[in-house]
């Protein structure tokens, strides 16, 4: 399996003590494009409203540290003009990630993930390597990853391949202590039983997130 946690690629950028990008002389651009300080700001802003959306949400505060370490990682730059906007595959990538707490679980980390980073495109450092890492995510946690696989236009599960092989304990399992503190702090307009679960997600993995 491909990790992105362990690519020289991924170490692209980091974010300073004040939280904003540092960003290095590899950004993946075209060859003589630059990157204006609004637009680094305007990603650096979608990060913070991503982990802010995380940690407000009292299903899944717990994983906010590890989803923004994540997004680090997988996200190098904005897209220019004209280029593909790889964060579809980021947040599929995040959704069925074994090492985060899946089902529901998932579906929330993902949708927060999506509103914060809504119209502004990005770029990952490797797309080929997210594909591979990403297709690997649906092929151990999915209930159905051929139908996940087809809407990213990634290859269909092969002959010999394992699938939903992750048999870490299920989002049942998963309460950190402090989502137990929020939720008894929050009052929330949707309850965790009357969330949508978005089909094919498989109710999965650890009983926290993985830091």
């Amino acid at each position: 399996m491909v990790d992105s946690r362990k690519s020289l690629h991924a170490k692209q950028q980091r974010r300073r003590a004040n939280g904003e990008f540092a960003e290095e002389q590899d950004t993946g651009l075209p060859s003589g494009d630059t990157l204006t300080d609004f637009e680094w700001k305007r990603l650096n802003n979608a990060m913070l409203a991503a982990e802010t959306n995380i940690i407000m949400d009292p299903d899944v505060a717990d994983c906010a540290g590890y989803a923004t370490r994540r997004l680090d990682e997988l996200i190098a730059r904005p897209a220019k003009p004209g280029e593909t906007d790889d964060m579809p595959l980021i947040i599929e990538n995040l959704r069925y990630d074994p090492q985060a707490p899946g089902g529901s679980h998932a579906d929330y980390i993902a949708d927060h993930i999506e509103a914060a980073y809504a119209g502004i495109p990005v770029k990952a450092p490797d797309r080929t390597q997210l594909e591979q890492e990403t297709r690997q995510h649906i092929l151990e946690t999915a209930l159905d990853p051929n139908r996940e696989l087809h809407k990213l236009g990634l290859e269909p599960v092969q002959l010999g391949e394992h699938t939903n092989a992750y048999t870490g304990p299920q989002p049942e399992d998963w309460v950190g202590d402090t989502t137990r503190k929020l939720r008894n702090a929050a009052m929330k307009p949707h309850g965790k039983e009357n969330r949508p679960r978005r089909p094919g997600t498989m109710r999965r993995r650890r009983n926290t997130c993985h830091r």
